[in-house]
C-alpha cells in the first residue's frame, strides 16, 4: 500500500497489478490484492537472471521455449542483500528480442497481452479533474 501511494503521488495513478515476491500467488495474497484493487500477475518463462548466468545462457533458456502469449521474467541481476552484476541480463535483451522476432514472436506490453490496464483509476485525480487517470 505504501508503494502504491508513492507511485500515485509521483504519477497520479495507482498500479492495477503487481508481481508477488518469488511469483507465489497464495489465496491470502490474491484476496489482499483484490481488496487493494489489484491483480497478481506472474510469469511462465524465466531467464534465471537473478543468479550467476550469461547472456548466452539467458537466450538459450528463453528463445527455444517461448511461445505466443508467454510472459517472460528477466531480472536486473540484483537480489536483496546480494549484489549481482546486471550485465548478463542487459546484454541478453536486444539479441533475445531479435531472435524471438525471427521466430515470428513480437514483444508486447503486459496490459496489451492480458487486456488489463496497467493503472487503476486514481481517486484523487478522477475526483478533482474528472479524468480517467
Amino acid at each position: 500500500r505504501r508503494t502504491d501511494a508513492l507511485i500515485e503521488a509521483s504519477i497520479g495513478r495507482r498500479p492495477a497489478r503487481f508481481r508477488p515476491r518469488m511469483g507465489v500467488k497464495r489465496p491470502l495474497l490474491r484476496r489482499a490484492a483484490r481488496r487493494a484493487g489489484q491483480l497478481a500477475v506472474t510469469w511462465n518463462r524465466r531467464a534465471l537472471g537473478g543468479m550467476w548466468t550469461s547472456a548466452n545462457l539467458i537466450r538459450g533458456r528463453l528463445v527455444p521455449a517461448t511461445r505466443p502469449g508467454d510472459v517472460l521474467l528477466l531480472h536486473d541481476g540484483v537480489e536483496p542483500n546480494r549484489r549481482r552484476d546486471p550485465a548478463s541480463s542487459v546484454a541478453a535483451v536486444r539479441p533475445l528480442v531479435e531472435r524471438l522476432r525471427g521466430r515470428g514472436l513480437e514483444p508486447a506490453r503486459l496490459d496489451e497481452l492480458l487486456g488489463i490496464p496497467p493503472y487503476a483509476r486514481a481517486a484523487t485525480a478522477s475526483a478533482s479533474t474528472g479524468s480517467d487517470g
